[in-house]
């Protein structure tokens, strides 16, 4: 018996000590992916798909329509009832404009095309399901692990088995999840503001989008942007000669006030 009770000992150190890198290594990995992750930076307002439009003809506007509600069961039931409104979120060929809907209230965000300097498109995990989803694999290694150690005693090894097993379960649940629960997001800024919103697909609503389709709409709003800036700019260009004209003295180029009738140094007429 003793070196059976040598080899449980063993076993139950080895096990403690596995546990223990396991939990700090999890721990770690966890804190610098939400450390160091770019959405962190940003807020954004999550919500889960009821529409997802594009019109990449821009052929009739909006060009980009997004509707979506509150994610959450609580938030699905007064969508039902209506007694909720959608957010939703539009692009034209001039604009963009985000709608912020609750119970508590409504918040309606506009920007000028011309005036949006900065696009961003990317898509998060559950880092969390993902710890979970290790550690799992860890208990997996580690029970069978001591199984194969206490082999002698039947009842420890037959309960190293059914936990190990257990532990190999919720491994494929949280992997599942880590990978099913993805979450794209936009954001839209324009010197120290912004609109962003976060979506996930809907199995209830049956609007699935993956990140092709999310980067392929910020194509779309960067090819509107472009559109809009240069309209904006040619417009701008188009003024200047005017003005050029209307402030200096077409003979000795001498700046003048508008108002001005002579030129004050050669004395040409300035009246048109």
């Amino acid at each position: 018996m003793i070196p059976t009770q040598t080899a449980l000992g063993s076993g139950a150190v080895i096990t403690s000590i596995l546990w223990f890198v396991a939990l700090v290594t999890v721990a770690i990995v966890v804190w610098r992916e939400r450390k160091g992750s770019p959405l962190a930076r940003f807020p954004f307002t999550d919500f889960v798909l009821k529409r997802f439009h594009i019109n990449e003809q821009h052929v009739t506007e909006p060009v980009i329509e997004i509707t979506g509600r509150a994610a959450g069961a609580v938030s699905w039931l007064f969508a039902v009832l209506r007694l909720e409104p959608d957010h939703r979120f539009v692009v034209t060929a001039s604009y963009a404009s985000m709608q912020y809907a609750s119970l508590s209230g409504f918040f309606h965000v506009f920007m000028p095309l011309e005036k949006i300097s900065t696009t961003f498109c990317g898509y998060k995990r559950s880092i969390l399901a993902l710890a979970l989803a290790m550690l799992s694999a860890f208990g997996f290694l580690i029970n069978l692990l001591s199984a194969f150690i206490e082999r002698n005693d039947t009842n420890e090894f037959q309960s190293d088995l059914a936990w190990s097993f257990g532990c190999l379960i919720l491994a494929a649940i949280f992997a599942a999840v880590f990978f099913l629960t993805k979450r794209i997001a936009v954001k839209l800024s324009s010197g120290d503001d912004s609109m962003g919103f976060m979506f996930k697909t809907s199995v209830i609503e049956n609007v699935r989008v993956d990140l092709s389709q999310a980067l392929r709409m910020v194509t779309v709003i960067n090819s509107c942007l472009l559109s809009a800036q240069l309209s904006s700019e040619s417009f701008r260009l188009q003024l200047a000669p005017s003005q050029d004209k209307a402030g200096k003295c077409p003979q000795c180029a001498v700046e003048h006030s508008p108002d001005t009738r002579f030129c004050e140094n050669c004395g040409f007429s300035l009246v048109a």
